[in-house]
């Protein structure tokens, strides 16, 4: 039984939803520990309904889910764009199950509300909390207030921020993405270079036009274009498709969120070239599959 737990969780975590499922499926017994892997599964891969539909399956096996399974679900929901799901959720764990609202359930519904743009709902959620909000719940807000464009309530979570952790603001604050690693081998970087150059003028021809609004240097507009064109997933792709053969799967980690510019760039890639691309950063897989994300663009 262990065996087939670790093997859940692996292939989740290394991007193969598909045989997660399958070892899933085949648990003659599943406990609590096999639905929550599970759901961590369906929440890492963006399939926010598969994540909900385990309540159900708990339910009828008589399984009552934890404080870890209740986390997963609501995050499932903020990544899958299903509001009123999750809201529902959040309250009937409470009715239903009898269980106090936890620090990471109000973290998670920060999350879910500021992301789809309910953003007063979300700064209710943080004043009425049972608890003491974190910094991070607060940065949550202001992330969501500046996607949104909210200015009054961007500045109410940046001056939270600041009070919380004087010295490490800038962390929670990411302005652009970091440059690629020093260039050193002056053969591969050219034939790299060469490739996205050649990439570039492909995907102008479909129709591609750059968004450089995640560029906040003061420069020409051309500039801000190269310097889009220096982030490290595309160097990645460029490097990926050089050294693999054609329909084989490319496969990219990072440890910052994607800016949308290169989010709407490996969906095209993936159309252009038929790669199938699976980008994880942080704790999520986007698999860009002919032009379409998994996420749905929304994440």
């Amino acid at each position: 039984m262990h065996s087939h737990h670790v093997g859940t969780d692996m292939y989740s975590n290394y991007g193969s939803l598909a045989c997660s499922c399958c070892v899933f499926d085949e648990m003659p017994d599943k406990s609590l520990v096999s639905w929550s892997a599970m759901v961590a599964g369906y929440r890492l891969h963006g399939r926010g309904r598969e994540a909900i539909s385990i309540l159900d399956g708990m339910k009828a096996n008589s399984v009552v889910p934890d404080v870890g399974v209740f986390t997963s679900i609501l995050l499932a929901c903020s990544h899958a764009r299903l509001v009123a799901k999750g809201r529902e959720i959040f309250y009937k764990m409470q009715k239903e199950y009898n269980m106090k609202s936890a620090l990471s359930y109000y973290s998670c519904m920060v999350d879910l509300l500021g992301r789809a743009g309910h953003l007063d709902e979300a700064y209710g959620i943080i004043r009425t909390m049972e608890v003491e909000p974190t910094s991070g719940r607060w940065a949550a807000l202001l992330t969501a207030s500046q996607l949104h464009n909210n200015v009054r309530l961007a500045e109410i979570a940046a001056q939270k921020v600041f009070d919380m952790n004087r010295k490490g603001v800038s962390s929670y604050i990411c302005l652009s993405n970091p440059f690629a690693a020093e260039k050193r081998w002056d053969d591969v970087e050219r034939h790299i270079y060469a490739k996205l150059k050649e990439l570039k003028l492909q995907l102008k021809e479909v129709g591609y036009k750059p968004d450089t609004s995640s560029v906040f240097y003061d420069v020409e507009e051309e500039v801000k274009e190269k310097m889009l064109w220096d982030h490290s997933e595309r160097l990645a792709i460029a490097f990926a498709l050089i050294n693999t053969g054609p329909g084989k799967v490319i496969r990219i980690t990072k440890n910052l969120r994607v800016c949308g510019d290169c989010h709407t760039v490996m969906k095209l890639i993936s159309k252009l070239t038929g790669r199938k691309i699976i980008m994880q950063y942080i704790h999520r897989f986007h698999h860009f599959t002919e032009g379409f994300c998994s996420f749905d663009d929304y994440w």
